[in-house]
């Protein structure tokens, strides 16, 4: 495992939130240093990268804080990634999705099913767009959705949603969220 210094991971997230937008310059700055924390010490949850009451602390205020929004931490990714895209004679852009599997024993988060309706699994849907050079690097974020999956209704419209899938045509619900993604970001990347 490849530790950085303190002094990399603080550079790394200056280059990457530095310039996020969020209305006032101290949520810019406790984002910068909560990337750099998470990025010395990552971990899966605020107890397991933050070492000080203080900064615990500051991290769950910065998470629950409503003025913050997601899109706008998601646009300085993208911007930070559109920069490293620069020069470069043409980029990969690959498109995964997958399925965040999030604890929700008393059924009162806003999380949709995942996986098989037998398993009874909750958590989000996800998809997210990838810059990776001609040369195999990995250049950033380009765009990233989730969402969570609507009950169904009755059987009939499970059926429907399950040929739907199978197709797997560019009208499905998840070929119509990578695109629209990439659409919102191309801005972003010019003519390239």
């Amino acid at each position: 495992m490849i530790i950085a210094s303190r002094q990399e991971t603080r550079e790394w997230a200056h280059e990457e939130f530095g310039h996020a937008q969020l209305g006032d310059a101290r949520r810019t700055l406790r984002l910068v240093r909560m990337a750099a924390e998470a990025a010395r010490h990552p971990g899966g949850t605020v107890l397991d990268v933050f070492r000080s009451h203080a900064e615990r602390q500051g991290a769950y205020d910065f998470l629950a804080n409503p003025h913050i929004r997601e899109s706008d931490i998601l646009d300085a990714i993208a911007m930070a990634t559109a920069g490293r895209c620069e020069g470069q004679p043409f980029v990969f852009v690959t498109v995964d999705g997958t399925s965040l599997r999030l604890t929700d024993r008393k059924y009162t988060k806003d999380f949709g099913a995942i996986g098989t309706t037998k398993l009874g699994a909750r958590g989000l849907k996800v998809i997210h767009s990838y810059a990776v050079s001609s040369d195999g690097v990995p250049l950033g974020i380009v765009d990233q959705q989730w969402w969570n999956r609507v009950p169904q209704k009755n059987a009939m419209t499970a059926v429907v949603v399950w040929l739907q899938r199978k197709r797997h045509a560019i009208g499905s619900a998840r070929s119509r969220r990578a695109t629209s993604g990439w659409r919102h970001r191309k801005r972003d990347y010019g003519s390239k």
